[in-house]
């Protein structure tokens, strides 16, 4: 995903209510807690960043660590969806919820995640 512009960031808030469409209510109060506005970030444009607001790239993971019940239901050939259930039971933190962080922390835009991860 793109940078927010470190030379231009500038911060603002959104309503909790426009992100619901795209992520889960717990996703939201995870990352941002329960306030109704959220404080967000964006590069407003620079000479820096061409006026595009974002500079360089950063990676959003998804990592599912293989545990013995994990281990268990990829030997059993348990459908993914059964075996993804499972994984996010035991704490597994899903590309979605990866961009939410980076969004968080200021390093990346809203947008920028839902554009990484409309397919997932």
């Amino acid at each position: 995903m793109r940078k927010i512009c470190g030379n231009c960031r500038v911060s603002y808030t959104q309503e909790k209510s426009e992100l619901t469409a795209r992520f889960s209510e717990a996703e939201i109060v995870k990352y941002f807690g329960r306030n109704t506005e959220i404080r967000m970030y964006r590069g407003k444009g620079c000479s820096v960043c061409h006026l595009t607001g974002y500079s360089g790239r950063i990676g959003i993971f998804e990592v599912m660590e293989i545990t013995e019940k994990i281990k268990k239901l990829i030997t059993e050939k348990a459908d993914a969806d059964v075996i993804k259930k499972e994984a996010l039971k035991e704490g597994m933190v899903t590309m979605s919820e990866d961009g939410l962080s980076k969004v968080q922390q200021g390093v990346t835009t809203i947008e920028e995640v839902m554009r990484a991860t409309r397919s997932s």
